[in-house]
């Protein structure tokens, strides 16, 4: 499963895109966190509000926008984070 395949957009992150539409409103995110999901592979829901076992989250520290609606993010994860698998 590539990393591709488990970005999901929560639904409240939808409202806010979607208010945001048509204005000069700008929709901030500032983290990512990444989890495990507690050691097996699901699919993420659009209600959730949480990670499946959240192993750790860190602020965007750069980003640029490839396109109209794609935006490239740069995240940089400390070296004392516990190994885990990614799913």
């Amino acid at each position: 499963m590539s990393l591709n395949e488990v970005q999901v957009i929560t639904s409240i992150g939808e409202q806010r895109i979607t208010a945001a539409i048509g204005t000069t409103a700008a929709v901030k995110i500032t983290e990512v966190a990444l989890g495990d999901g507690n050691g097996a592979r699901y699919t993420p829901l659009a209600s959730a509000t949480t990670l499946k076992r959240e192993k750790v989250r860190a602020a965007i520290t750069r980003q640029s926008m490839i396109d109209r609606n794609t935006w490239s993010v740069t995240v940089e994860f400390g070296t004392d984070i516990d190994q885990f698998t990614l799913r």
